[in-house]
């Protein structure tokens, strides 16, 4: 089954090789670890048609949860860059510090990632 997303239509395939990059957890209040590719600021990266690359977590919110209107951002209740889990993402209108300003006083720079962890 296809999707139709921002990103484009997203086949069984794609989907298939997203979801096997995904590492998860029994525990649903788990982060979901990206284990695919990473950008230089240690966001998961996924390449999607005609070989465009996404931020992984933008791609995850689409698959699960669906369309990401305009004029919004993905953003992470967890912190953690490499999380797909869907219930710890979330939208909201992009401020100044999203584009990374504000993220030391948030305890958000250059973190390390652990494995999943238990959040609420």
């Amino acid at each position: 089954m296809e999707r139709q997303s921002r990103v484009g239509t997203v086949t069984a395939h794609q989907r298939d090789r997203f979801e096997a990059k995904i590492r998860r957890y029994d525990d649903p209040r788990r982060c979901w670890l990206w284990t695919g590719a990473k950008s230089s600021t240690g966001y998961g990266n996924f390449v999607v048609a005609d070989n465009r690359t996404q931020p992984a977590h933008r791609v995850a919110f689409q698959l699960f949860v669906g369309r990401i209107p305009a004029g919004r951002v993905v953003l992470h209740r967890c912190h953690r860059r490499l999380c797909m889990n869907p219930r710890h993402l979330y939208l909201r209108k992009p401020r100044h510090q999203d584009s990374g300003h504000g993220t030391t006083a948030a305890g958000r720079h250059a973190k390390s990632e652990p494995e999943g962890h238990p959040s609420d």
